[in-house]
């Protein structure tokens, strides 16, 4: 079997790479907001709504496939069998280690190389045309969604998960199991459209509204305000792109989980500068039952600082909650005695030192506090060295 620190490293890779479609979905709604009027939103939009839609099944098809492929090469890794038949064979016989891990590499691939490659599938190709149109142009440079697109590059994951790979190639067993379809491209519609309309092209109409009622405001104001309202609703619709586009591969995930017999146990997986709460629920380390996952109930673990089986408003915490432009994701283990990764025991040492003698909102409060303080550093960190950099 391979070591902890390959099954560590296909998890980062599949962080990153749902990280990146999302990513790139909230670049080309972004840009594309632009076809939609800040004064007349409602009557402009059914373009930006069309495409968006098809951005999300797209993403969707991608998503999916990553969730499932690493999924298989994981439970593979530590128990020796796989859950359900891999993409590249329909003979039980032919499932390898180093069947699974071509495979993973290769979906991985599509993924680092969707703006550079054109990919063979419809969705993917289309996908890939919106990206090089948008991105060989210098209108969006200043946006900051293009800085994030830009940093999302998935080669130093691929090459950490290249380096961590065993040389093992033994066969491997398969679970029967059928996964999740995703949903087809009416049911997307049918799923998301409204979603879309209220969150972004309704939250204008609404602003614009506001705006015009108010007698305060002269005709240039409300021109003036409803642009930076533009610019907020915008970026509102790019998230729901985001997250509804890397819904599936956390719906495939949560299937496979509650059908998963062997699956022991489960955790927060984080993106790339967490909030607080995603960081508080990775603190709680593998406190998730199957439960967890597919009821929105948890289990608490005994020592632990804080209540970890109710959230602030006394409902049970849920580990597969994602707020807009969140890149968390879940992971599993299937031997009791894996250790907890290591942003995940960091996270479960400091809560404890940074809530001393909190409890409830007090505790959170707190929490948010060193989490903003952090990442504030990081930020003013990451800025000198660039200026350092660019210094004669």
């Amino acid at each position: 079997m391979a070591t902890l620190s390959e099954i560590e490293a296909i998890e980062t890779a599949h962080q990153a790479a749902q990280a990146r479609l999302g990513i790139v979905g909230a670049y080309l709604a972004l840009a594309d907001w632009n076809t939609v009027s800040a004064v007349a939103a409602a009557e402009t939009a059914s373009g930006w709504l069309s495409r968006s839609l098809r951005m999300i099944v797209g993403i969707r098809r991608y998503s999916r496939r990553l969730a499932q492929s690493y999924y298989q090469l994981a439970r593979a890794l530590e128990t020796g069998r796989s859950l359900g038949m891999p993409e590249y064979s329909d003979d039980p016989d032919d499932v390898t280690m180093s069947g699974l891990r071509e495979q993973y590499l290769n979906l991985l691939l599509e993924v680092a190389t969707l703006d550079a490659e054109k990919p063979a599938d419809v969705e993917g190709a289309w996908l890939h045309e919106r990206l090089v149109e948008e991105t060989a142009t210098t209108e969006h440079d200043g946006n900051r969604r293009k800085v994030r697109l830009e940093a999302s590059t998935l080669d130093p994951v691929i090459q950490d998960l290249l380096d961590a790979t065993d040389d093992e190639d033994s066969k491997v067993e398969v679970d029967e199991f059928d996964w999740l379809d995703d949903l087809t491209d009416e049911e997307v519609d049918e799923a998301f459209r409204q979603l879309l309309l209220k969150g972004a092209v309704e939250l204008q109409t609404g602003a614009v509204t506001a705006l015009r009622r108010s007698d305060d405001l002269t005709a240039d104001d409300v021109l003036n305000k409803a642009t930076e309202a533009h610019g907020n609703s915008g970026s509102m619709g790019a998230g729901k792109v985001d997250k509804y586009g890397i819904s599936a591969g956390r719906d495939a995930l949560n299937d496979a989980i509650r059908h998963d017999g062997r699956a022991e146990k489960f955790a927060r997986k984080l993106g790339p500068n967490p909030c607080h709460f995603c960081a508080m629920l990775a603190s709680r380390g593998w406190v998730y039952s199957k439960g967890a996952v597919t009821t929105k109930r948890t289990t608490t673990v005994a020592g632990n600082a804080g209540n970890f089986e109710e959230g602030l408003d006394g409902r049970p915490l849920d580990v597969r909650k994602y707020h807009d432009n969140c890149h968390c994701t879940i992971i599993s283990r299937w031997e009791l005695q894996s250790k907890l990764p290591a942003d995940n025991e960091f996270y479960k040492a400091q809560w404890p030192i940074v809530t001393d003698g909190l409890s409830g909102n007090a505790a959170m409060n707190a929490w948010r506090r060193w989490m903003y303080a952090r990442q504030r550093d990081a930020l003013a960190a990451s800025r000198d060295q660039a200026n350092q950099q660019s210094t004669p």
